[in-house]
């Protein structure tokens, strides 16, 4: 995914732009690219966790038609996310199958079922206990790598123009989550620059060694006399 516009926004929310308000530049483009996948990652993981699964259409595929080896286990692919279905059978006629995953997949292994066990990074089907029925599994993959041009990845990555989701989640999701992210740099918060910003008014009033620069000595001890009388009262 071409990240250099998501980056520019990133920006524009921590108002981290060269202008002659905002000094600029306190966020490397490396940081900011790992703020936006790491904000991608918890987009993903949450769509799948709340069962917003037509949020991740775009990540849907299928192996196709899988003939299992002797051993009947089949490898994942490299790209698997999650399992979405799955559908066991010969190459002419499937059926759809139930997913079973880790110990479960163990407990209904050499049951009569119609399912497929994904267990570690390996998966495979049954069908009325027959343990090496072909498999077609359905899938979400990993999502594209979120890259900016600055760091090269339009040269060395070529999933760098491969868009998985619909722009408003990027910019408005994904985006807005990394500049969250990128926040915890700061070394300041507002409330320590309201804490300081008192502490600075309170000193001005009430400073705790009073150094006249008045040259008109009057005014100076008109100042102190009424200093005086405020701390005693």
């Amino acid at each position: 995914m071409n990240g250099d516009v998501l980056a520019n926004r990133v920006r524009l929310i921590l108002r981290d732009t060269q202008s002659p308000a905002d000094q600029g530049l306190f966020w490397s483009d490396m940081e900011i690219a790992l703020a936006l996948n790491n904000a991608q990652a918890i987009f993903v993981n949450a769509s799948l966790r709340l069962g917003l699964s037509y949020l991740l259409a775009g990540l849907n595929v299928t192996t196709g038609f899988v003939t299992p080896p002797a051993t009947g286990w089949i490898p994942l692919p490299n790209n698997y996310l999650h399992y979405v279905s799955a559908m066991v059978g010969t190459n002419q006629f499937q059926v759809v199958a139930r997913v079973y995953q880790g110990a479960t997949a163990e407990v209904f292994r050499n049951s009569n079922v119609a399912g497929v066990f994904i267990v570690g990074n390996q998966y495979r089907g049954i069908l009325g206990n027959n343990t090496n029925t072909g498999v077609i599994l359905n899938y979400f993959r990993k999502p594209s790598y979120i890259g900016l041009t600055s760091l090269g990845d339009n040269i060395n990555r070529p999933d760098f123009n491969v868009q998985d989701f619909d722009m408003y989640i990027y910019t408005d999701i994904i985006a807005t989550h990394a500049a969250v992210l990128l926040g915890f740099k700061e070394i300041q918060t507002q409330r320590d620059f309201k804490f300081m910003k008192h502490i600075f008014s309170y000193y001005s009033i009430f400073p705790k060694r009073l150094v006249s620069l008045l040259k008109d000595l009057d005014i100076a001890k008109a100042i102190m006399d009424s200093l005086l009388k405020q701390q005693e009262s």
